[in-house]
């Protein structure tokens, strides 16, 4: 876990802060004398003041820019539009690819079986099929060659 040096640092403050208060005064529960400040500080830091503090800070900012909004929310939509599209044709795109990739498979695992089936059928003297079944498988290849290439 790691830990913020500046909070180590307060640490080691309000620990040197109570021991110091505890020595002078043993009654004194620091937590219970600083809650008050801390709270008011909270709502100063954190609270509705700060929200509204921040909204009066950044006021004339947002004024200036009011007159760009419409422009900016147009432009932002537009291009998001075009983004859309060029995402639905790059999806198109890669499926199309995949498509083409598993055409490619299937054809090759084709002729690897007719070329498989050639060989056995040439051990078991059939020659003439098992040319035909070479051939087959053959084509098969060069058919998934050219899936692949596209």
């Amino acid at each position: 876990m790691e830990v913020q040096p500046q909070l180590v640092l307060l640490q080691k403050t309000l620990l040197y802060v109570e021991g110091l208060g505890r020595q002078l005064y043993p009654q004194l529960d620091l937590w219970q004398t600083a809650k008050p400040f801390l709270e008011e500080w909270m709502m100063n830091q954190v609270g509705p003041k700060a929200l509204i503090n921040a909204v009066k800070d950044r006021a004339p900012f947002w004024a200036e820019k009011l007159p760009e909004l419409p422009e900016l929310l147009y432009d932002s939509l537009r291009q998001g539009k075009a983004m859309n599209e060029r995402m639905d044709q790059l999806y198109q795109g890669y499926r199309s690819t995949k498509k083409q990739q598993a055409t490619g498979r299937f054809l090759f695992g084709v002729g690897a079986t007719m070329v498989v089936c050639s060989a056995i059928l040439f051990t078991s003297s059939y020659e003439q099929l098992a040319s035909l079944s070479a051939f087959t498988g053959v084509t098969f290849w060069l058919f998934s060659w050219r899936a692949y290439r596209q």
